[in-house]
């Protein structure tokens, strides 16, 4: 045990990585769940392995959800489903337990506004149930209220993108926007603004 031990492993899933990533995953797995050299090896691969399998990610997430560092694998799965298949990605995040679910939302509103595809999350949105849309919905609004970006033009456009929220959903993102007793008055009203 070391931290030699644990760079040879990361050395060994990269290499095999590159000849089968699948096979360097399993392996990766297979490794005791607090060994060092699985969680140095998990955050080299994780940025990796929805681009090169991302059912076996996403099936990866739903059963580790809630346990351990998952946000980069959690926020690469977002990336990949806006780019494939929005609506099974929405599909997939509301079966995730309510802590992962509520994760996995903002991580697709996030997704979809650094690439300019608001539409396209709320249209795969709009397929979910309303109280599941709802859920949805005040997680993103929150998440919006809680991430506040250093540049102003940048975190102006943030708050400013909930106009892409759907005119019947905008409702339940006021009712979290108002909920949350943290935020400066100006920054509320920024929001509640963009959702008038």
């Amino acid at each position: 045990p070391g931290p030699q031990r644990d760079r040879e492993v990361q050395v060994v899933a990269q290499e095999l990585a590159g000849k089968d990533f699948k096979s360097a995953i399993k392996w990766v797995l297979a490794l005791p769940a607090d060994d060092p050299g699985r969680r140095i090896s998990m955050q080299m691969l994780g940025g990796m392995w929805p681009e090169q399998d991302l059912d076996g990610a996403a099936a990866y997430l739903k059963s580790q959800a809630g346990s351990g560092d998952t946000t980069n694998l959690l926020n690469g799965v977002s990336r990949q489903f806006l780019s494939k298949d929005m609506p099974a990605g929405m599909k997939w995040a509301s079966t995730l337990p309510d802590q992962s679910k509520a994760q996995a939302y903002v991580s697709f509103y996030q997704e979809g506004f650094m690439q300019k595809n608001l539409p396209a999350v709320f249209s795969a949105l709009e397929k979910l149930p309303v109280p599941e849309q709802e859920a949805a919905v005040r997680q993103m609004a929150a998440d919006a209220m809680r991430i506040s970006y250093t540049e102003m033009e940048r975190d102006a456009a943030y708050l400013n993108s909930l106009k892409a929220v759907p005119t019947y959903l905008r409702q339940a993102a006021r009712e979290a926007i108002n909920q949350n007793a943290s935020i400066t008055a100006a920054r509320k009203q920024t929001a509640l603004d963009a959702l008038k």
